[in-house]
């Protein structure tokens, strides 16, 4: 088996570009922000739809801001400027990690099924 290559994605910083944009009101009357933050390399969309299943599911046992946005280098996240903010980067902190290795997991997998399959051809005798 051999190792794949992938270089896991963090988030690097505030977008500087793209300071906070007042984007509506939450549920409970406060004022909303999109933030966006600027990631270490580009999402693909593999990698894009694994993280918004995993955020899926960490939502679903501790509900808390809507799913980020994962585009060009950055990920937006819509939610109040509050004392929470950065218990909000946190979870996305979390997220992206766990992100990353089930990413890796499955890229590993789908590169030791190509393998198998290779092989199984190359013992065919003609």
């Amino acid at each position: 088996m051999a190792e794949i290559h992938f270089t896991d994605i963090t988030i690097t910083g505030n977008n500087v570009a793209k300071p906070p944009r007042k984007e509506g009101r939450n549920k409970e009357g406060k004022d909303q922000f999109i933030i966006t933050f600027t990631l270490s390399s580009h999402a693909k969309g593999p990698w894009i739809e694994t993280f918004n299943r995993i955020w899926g599911e960490f939502n679903r046992k501790a509900p808390s801001i809507q799913l980020p946005i994962v585009s060009d280098g950055q990920v937006q996240l819509t939610c109040p400027l509050d004392d929470r903010l950065q218990n909000h980067l946190d979870n996305l902190k979390e997220v992206i990690t766990t992100t990353n290795r089930t990413y890796r997991q499955q890229l590993q997998e789908a590169d030791d099924e190509k393998r198998g399959n290779y092989e199984i051809l190359q013992r065919l005798r003609f």
